[in-house]
């Protein structure tokens, strides 16, 4: 390249930086600092020596440094110097990380790009800087760290010993001395308001759930505040759903194989899903069946356009409506989580008393069109919401069988208590409890009620010869009559308890007697 050359290229340099956006300008100064700008100001001025060396050899103001050596002359030189600032640049623009010491530039970057809803841009920053916002939000400024080491931790006996006079001294003098040091660090409090601002805001939230849904995992990973953490997973969470074709429903749509068991084969190409399950401890400490459960509700309760399609007939909901249908999706990730923790040791329900809410939301809503053929099986998707809630509980007491030993989160008595350590205990009361809203609702048919009775009284039968899940089957029979845990008996739900029995499948009722004696027991009481 020739001087010409040279001064064209810097010309153009200078035009294209006039006219950049403002949050190009600031990405530019968040990518350099002061040691690369001296970098380029002394290229700059060599090539400007080189430039005007005719000029200062008549004004002799040159350096003579001798001959030209290795075949370099003053042109190759001049596009050798060229070449290494633009290489140089090329690599600190690409692996520039934010630091303590340009975290102010950061914020101005990131509060411009949410003033000009650059939300595309603002997804591709986080996802290069997140991790070193947080590391710095969470880091010490040499200060601050050297004031926590002078400051001593108080020891009791010395405290009130006699002779602490000497000790005494020394603990003010390095007490004052971290007093002195201590003070407040602008760079975390500035980290820490950019983070609250960023996992705050619903469009940029939206924008992550969208485009890099496996960025809000790496955020979710990061050691937040426990508030904006859990801001954040309820937004994020809420725009997964939202979005019919989000991660949440094909990674749900995918994971449906099963092993022995009852246990779901959860893939690692299902990355969310994984994160969430494959350590179920995971999902429990985050509280992930809150924003999922409050969402399904949410939906049930509030989306007229989705309780208006549910109150229709089935149509091809279940062939193909169904893998976008929120509820069911829903329903299916509370099935894997729950069963996961039952086969990984949880002493916890996982608040599996969503389902309760969810029957409860489901029949809230009923209201059936007049071209609805009950005599289906599943007359609307309603009904088919309701027989997966129904089907989901069952599956968790079905799975108790194939744990392993004497399994400390499987433990269960007769009588129909509380225990939150037990998952088939509260599978058990929450069954009950969705049974007798289904048996109180007068928009549901016998035909529909018998079904859902049966189901019951089918695992009954099947299991209750097993030694391990006897008294599993004596809870489920005693929830089932008492409304879940409920201790004040209901006589209209139990005459039509007993009323319906006589419609279940004959071997069924053979195989139940137990069932109907205690329900004649308890009507005759």
């Amino acid at each position: 390249m020739d001087f010409n050359g040279l001064i064209a290229f810097l010309g153009l340099a200078v035009a294209v930086f006039t006219v950049m956006p403002k949050y190009k300008k600031l990405d530019l100064r968040l990518r350099l600092n002061r040691i690369d700008l001296g970098l380029l100001g002394s290229g700059f001025l060599v090539l400007l020596y080189l430039l005007y060396l005719p000029v200062l050899r008549e004004l002799q103001l040159d350096f003579d440094l001798g001959p030209w050596l290795w075949g370099f002359n003053q042109e190759i030189f001049t596009n050798s110097v060229l070449v290494l600032l633009v290489v140089y640049f090329a690599i600190r623009l690409k692996t520039t990380k934010i630091s303590r010491g340009n975290i102010d530039k950061a914020n101005d970057l990131f509060e411009q790009l949410l003033f000009d809803k650059k939300y595309d841009e603002l997804v591709e920053l986080l996802d290069r800087h997140v991790e070193a916002i947080i590391r710095v939000q969470a880091s010490d400024s040499i200060r601050n760290t050297l004031s926590k080491l002078l400051l001593p931790s108080l020891d009791v006996d010395q405290l009130f010993s006699r002779n602490t006079e000497p000790e005494s001294k020394l603990f003010k003098l390095k007490s004052k001395l971290a007093m002195t040091l201590a003070h407040e660090d602008e760079c975390c409090e500035v980290a820490e308001v950019l983070l609250l601002r960023l996992f705050k805001h619903e469009a940029l939230i939206q924008r992550i759930a969208y485009n890099k849904p496996y960025l809000g995992i790496r955020i979710i990973q990061q050691d937040l505040n426990k508030w904006t953490k859990e801001e954040f997973i309820t937004r994020y969470f809420c725009e997964l759903i939202d979005d019919l074709s989000s991660i949440y429903y094909f990674e749900l749509n995918h994971t449906q194989t099963l092993h022995g068991m009852s246990r779901y084969e959860i893939s690692k190409s299902s990355k969310l899903l994984h994160y969430l399950f494959s350590n179920v401890t995971v999902a429990e400490s985050l509280e992930i069946y809150r924003p999922v459960g409050e969402k399904v509700c949410d939906l049930l309760e509030t989306n007229q356009a989705l309780i208006k399609r549910y109150n229709e007939p089935l149509g091809r909901f279940y062939d193909v409506e169904r893998q976008k249908c929120p509820i069911d999706n829903s329903l299916h990730f509370f099935n894997l989580m729950i069963i996961e923790s039952l086969f990984q040791g949880v002493r916890w329900h996982m608040w599996l008393y969503y389902c309760d809410s969810f029957s409860k939301s489901i029949i809230g809503s009923m209201n059936p069109t007049k071209d609805v053929d009950f005599s289906l099986e599943w007359p609307t998707p309603f009904h088919y919401l309701l027989y997966q809630v129904v089907d989901h509980l069952i599956q968790w007491l079905d799975a108790v069988q194939y744990l392993e030993g004497d399994a400390s989160n499987a433990k269960v008595k007769e009588e129909p208590k509380s225990d939150n350590s037990s998952i088939p205990q509260c599978s058990a009361i929450c069954l009950g409890r969705v049974i007798w809203q289904i048996f109180d609702s007068g928009l549901i048919t016998n035909e529909f009620k018998t079904g859902m009775l049966e189901k019951v009284l089918r695992f009954i039968s099947g299991h209750q010869q097993i030694e391990s899940m006897s008294r599993l089957c004596k809870l489920v029979e005693n929830t089932v009559i008492q409304r879940g845990n409920n201790p004040k008996l209901d006589s209209n739900y139990l005459a039509l308890l007993a009323e319906l029995y006589h419609d279940v499948d004959h071997v069924i009722t053979c195989e139940t007697e137990s069932f109907y004696n205690s329900l004649t027991a308890h009507l005759e009481s």
